[in-house]
């Protein structure tokens, strides 16, 4: 859906059942997508729900790539990408690298090159000039501007464990730089470490001063001759080659571990790889039956220690000079091939140049989203957040945390009515509620009851007892008075002792005044006169 190109969108206005629209775009696929999304409102004539029933859907356009115009016959220009252009005035959608122009006709100006000749020739290329398609260098490099593969390690700051006791004649003759220093016949040299030793591992490690693109490392180990070669492969045997961004052996990633053969006194290997630090390690542990040809006690003299890589960061390839993409991780890529050792938030692919998936975000494409964001819209691949806020009952930046008791609506913004039947609680949506007695209104209790009704939605009428049938909107206690001879319901228990609703039975009663007299309400009652027959004075009146 990410890359659906928009090509018509029905407005208010009713379409017409045969519907026509003219769309001048390149494609595969034709895609008719129609929605109802809820809390959202739509024109009155719109039918909601809808359903779908396509009869017929027409696609014209060119049978043949490459060609415009009115009977599809007239050839796109030679230089239009992937040879398409406008089929009405033929113009490129593109145009191929070292070319730009509405057609494509135009070569790109000196010191530019690539797709419509955006990219700048490198700085090192003589006179800034390159080939308009692939930015190659024309007239030859710069040297000193060229950023070629280059001996990170040489002269950088290094370390050794178990330093062999400094010779009073010369203190620099086994110290860790030796191994930096690009002297062949200055070598480092520790104590012994083995069998007959106290000591069972041996360290050295440089630190390149920043994290680099590395391509190989190289180690030449003091050499004696022929006579003495063996044992010094042996003393080699073993060794790891590890890279890290600290000294904490925990974050160690291996880049080689020597095996069962011996290894050559100059040895080089390939470690594609970002990291600070380089470190050499071996061991020789009690109790472990090595290889044949392996020297159980050992001592470690390094000559040469040469790391290969970019000494500009975040390139690759065979010069150096081919940027990362921007959403690799740290801009840190595989030297060779450019793909990316880690992606950044919210991308994914060799490259990093994909957005995660609908519906995911974050490291990895791990994360979902809250499902809350306004109108179903997608989160931010990146944090999650709702760019476009969130859907009504929701708050926060991914629209995670739901309102608190008492508010509603959008972010959360809205109180809760008074009116609710139990104070502060609403739908977090919309606030609907229960209202309380004496209030009505659809969604916000926010109406009083019409005159002459009283209770919980205001469904109950007032008692026709009641002057001018009127009542406390609430409890329905008649507010003026009550009048004479009327008939009234009052509730008894069904049984003695008993208060429940459903023991409760209604008996109407006459009530009977010795006059006629207008109280505020029930409880000023005085006296209450109930006759064993109320019906005898109507019986003699009739007589």
């Amino acid at each position: 859906m990410d890359d659906w190109f928009l090509c018509y969108k029905d407005k208010s206005e009713l379409p017409p059942l045969d519907f026509n629209a003219t769309c001048m775009k390149h494609g595969r696929y034709v895609i008719y997508y129609n929605e109802r999304l809820k809390e959202v409102t739509y024109p009155d004539s719109y039918q909601i729900p809808t359903t779908t029933e396509l009869c017929e859907v027409i696609v014209h356009g060119c049978a043949k790539k490459g060609v415009y115009g009115v009977n599809c016959d007239l050839p796109c220009p030679v230089n239009c990408q992937e040879q398409r252009c406008h089929i009405v005035n033929g113009s490129c959608l593109g145009c191929k690298p070292g070319w730009t122009g509405d057609t494509c006709d135009k070569q790109c100006d000196p010191g530019f090159y690539g797709e419509n000749c955006q990219k700048h020739c490198k700085d090192y290329c003589v006179n800034a000039t390159c080939n308009r398609t692939d930015g190659g260098c024309l007239a030859g490099y710069i040297q000193e501007n060229k950023p070629e593969k280059v001996d990170l390690a040489h002269g950088k700051t290094s370390y050794q464990t178990l330093s062999a006791p400094l010779d009073p004649q010369d203190p620099t003759r086994f110290i860790s730089s030796n191994a930096v220093d690009r002297d062949p016949s200055s070598c480092t040299r520790n104590y012994e470490i083995g069998r007959t030793s106290p000591h069972t591992s041996v360290l050295w490690r440089v630190n390149l001063g920043d994290i680099y693109s590395i391509y190989s490392i190289r180690i030449l180990f003091k050499d004696y001759g022929s006579v003495y070669e063996k044992r010094q492969r042996g003393r080699f045997a073993g060794f790891s080659i590890h890279i890290s961004n600290s000294t904490d052996r925990d974050n160690w990633f291996l880049c080689y571990k020597d095996k069962s053969g011996l290894p050559p006194l100059d040895f080089s290997t390939t470690c594609m790889k970002h990291g600070r630090y380089v470190i050499y390690y071996n061991e020789r542990l009690k109790n472990i039956t090595y290889p044949v040809g392996y020297q159980t006690t050992i001592i470690t003299e390094l000559c040469e220690v040469i790391v290969h890589g970019c000494a500009k960061k975040r390139v690759y390839g065979l010069n150096c000079d081919l940027p990362c993409s921007v959403n690799c991780q740290e801009h840190s890529c595989n030297i060779v091939n450019g793909t990316c050792l880690g992606c950044k938030p919210g991308w994914t692919g060799d490259k990093c140049d994909k957005f995660c998936s609908i519906g995911k975000f974050g490291i990895h494409c791990k994360e979902t989203c809250s499902g809350h964001c306004l109108n179903d819209t997608n989160c931010d691949h990146v944090n999650g957040s709702c760019n476009k806020g969130c859907d009504n009952g929701y708050t926060g930046d991914g629209c995670i945390k739901s309102c608190e008791r008492g508010l509603f609506g959008p972010d959360c913004s809205q109180k809760c009515s008074i009116n609710c039947h139990t104070p502060n609680e609403c739908t977090i949506t919309d606030g609907s509620c229960v209202c309380s007695p004496g209030w009505t209104g659809s969604p916000h209790c926010n109406k009083e009851c019409d005159e002459g009704f009283y209770g919980e939605n205001c469904h109950a009428h007032c008692r026709d007892y009641c002057i001018n049938a009127t009542c406390n909107r609430t409890d329905g206690n008649c507010l003026v008075g009550f009048i004479k001879g009327n008939t009234f319901e009052k509730e008894i228990d069904g049984e003695e002792g008993g208060h429940s609703d459903a023991n409760k039975i209604v008996q109407k009663d006459t009530i009977l005044y010795q006059e006629l007299h207008v109280i505020e309400n029930e409880s000023a009652y005085q006296e209450l006169h109930y006759e064993k027959n109320p019906y005898e004075n109507l019986e003699s009146t009739v007589n």
